[in-house]
């Protein structure tokens, strides 16, 4: 083969060689498809598919039914004793623990004081703002005059008394003006039945505990 044969047969190579990367480099662009583009092949179901839910947007509607889901099970209602109880899913029902209302809860106001016939009338209201009825409450209240000294005890009945409402009794101090009274005092009060109290609660003074005396202009009033 002469030179010139050499020389052809080289330059018939290099441009072989300089054609078939340009080739490679288009056919692999052709063969990669745009993202987000439709593939030719796949037809108009692929334009009707809904856009994909993320994972994010999925487990935030997990978390909101999980915390909704407590709040449709229990239902609180009210007894007729007053007391709150709160309803179950399961059928069944459970007091609702509260703290125990302060004293200030259920007031004792003397409201008026004349003399009648040799009698002291006075005029008493129960304020009940606990959460619970005050079923019976019978507390005693004694009349003293001079220096200390006890002259008479009566025994007022309260009952029934819903929260937020008040009850009125009248107390009646016989054979004694109410000029000669220096101070009246509530006593006693036990086995009363008002939230879990009832006539058979052991701890004495706890009824009374519940009730706060409001301070009167009329005559010195206290437990």
């Amino acid at each position: 083969m002469s030179v010139q044969a050499l020389r052809d047969n080289r330059h018939r190579h290099t441009q072989v060689m300089r054609r078939t990367p340009a080739r490679a480099h288009t056919s692999c662009k052709r063969s990669v498809p745009v993202v987000g583009s439709v593939h030719p092949l796949a037809g108009d179901d692929a334009t009707a598919r809904p856009p994909p839910v993320s994972l994010r947007r999925l487990g935030c509607l997990l978390v909101c039914c999980l915390l909704a889901a407590p709040l449709q099970a229990a239902i609180e209602a009210v007894t007729s004793d007053g007391r709150r109880v709160r309803l179950l899913d399961d059928r069944t029902w459970e007091y609702i623990e509260e703290q125990r209302a302060a004293a200030s809860s259920v007031r004792l106001e003397m409201i008026a004081m004349q003399s009648v016939s040799n009698t002291c009338v006075i005029d008493l209201r129960l304020r009940n703002d606990a959460s619970y009825t005050i079923v019976s409450l019978v507390p005693q209240f004694a009349a003293f005059v001079g220096d200390g000294v006890s002259f008479q005890t009566v025994f007022v009945p309260f009952s029934n008394v819903k929260p937020t409402l008040s009850q009125h009794r009248r107390l009646r101090f016989e054979r004694i003006s109410c000029e000669e009274i220096t101070s009246v005092r509530v006593q006693g009060g036990d086995r009363c039945t008002m939230d879990q109290l009832d006539k058979f609660s052991p701890t004495r003074g706890e009824c009374l505990a519940r009730v706060t005396v409001e301070p009167s202009t009329l005559v010195p009033f206290r437990k």
